[in-house]
């Protein structure tokens, strides 16, 4: 049960990615707090933290307008829409995060999940097993599983 809540949540991570990553082609989102932005734009996720709080002039100056809005060529936002995880430590923590990344990170486990169990399934019909539990059916006469109660299909 916990495994497919797990291959849930990370299908759906890895599909708002692929969604934010194909919105922010053409559209920028920004949100600010005292001590932090977050940027969803055409490359990726940046997240810069400050060790102190922003002053409202060097936000006047240096950070783009908050919310939606066009994708403007910033200095500190990647443009591309490609890119490498980046992490500079200063008197501001730099983080950035390419959407291919995003969504091979939490897309690979619920593709292997997605491929893995038919193909298991396969091989224990395959050697004459029980394709529920891979209890041995070779001399198994009944045509149900006697570990599982599964009906067995006869070759």
């Amino acid at each position: 049960m916990i495994r497919k809540a797990i291959i849930v949540v990370l299908t759906a991570a890895a599909v708002t990615a692929a969604l934010a990553w194909a919105v922010s082609v053409r559209w920028r989102y920004c949100h600010y707090t005292t001590q932090a932005q977050i940027t969803v734009c055409g490359g990726g996720v940046s997240v810069i933290i400050a060790r102190r709080p922003f002053g409202s002039a060097f936000r006047d100056l240096t950070m783009p307008p908050a919310g939606w809005s066009r994708r403007p060529v910033h200095p500190g936002i990647p443009t591309s829409n490609i890119g490498w995880p980046v992490l500079r430590i200063g008197p501001c923590v730099y983080a950035y995060a390419p959407y291919w990344l995003l969504i091979g990170l939490t897309g690979s486990y619920p593709a292997i999940a997605l491929i893995r169990g038919p193909l298991r399934r396969y091989r224990r019909c395959r050697r004459g097993r029980c394709i529920t539990c891979g209890y041995n059916l070779k001399h198994n006469v009944s045509g149900v599983c006697s570990e599982c109660g599964t009906k067995v299909r006869q070759r």
